[in-house]
């Protein structure tokens, strides 16, 4: 649970300091300022960054400590091609 704070809190922080990149990104462009984007904003995504808080509050053991390592690098993999992607759209 911490590491996934850390990572949603890490992913918020990004946003913020990469403000610009991220107004070139697909859905803001193709869409503009409509009910997708709002109804994505204040109803997809609260509802789905909470699915990950509500199944490691029911399950927040880990078999072994060599279960993060994998997450860890899978998030870092994730987040590499995210921002190179829009870094490079931008």
């Amino acid at each position: 649970m911490v590491l996934y704070q850390v990572a949603t809190n890490f992913y918020i922080l990004d946003y913020f300091w990469n403000e610009e990149k991220m107004l070139t990104t697909w859905d803001i462009i193709s869409e503009e300022f409509g009910y997708m984007l709002v109804f994505g904003d204040y109803v997809f995504i609260p509802f789905a960054f909470s699915v990950q808080c509500h199944y490691l509050l029911d399950y927040p053991d880990f078999d072994s400590g060599y279960q993060v390592i994998p997450i860890v690098a899978i998030y870092l993999i994730g987040y590499y091609i995210f921002r190179t992607s829009n870094s490079q759209k931008n």
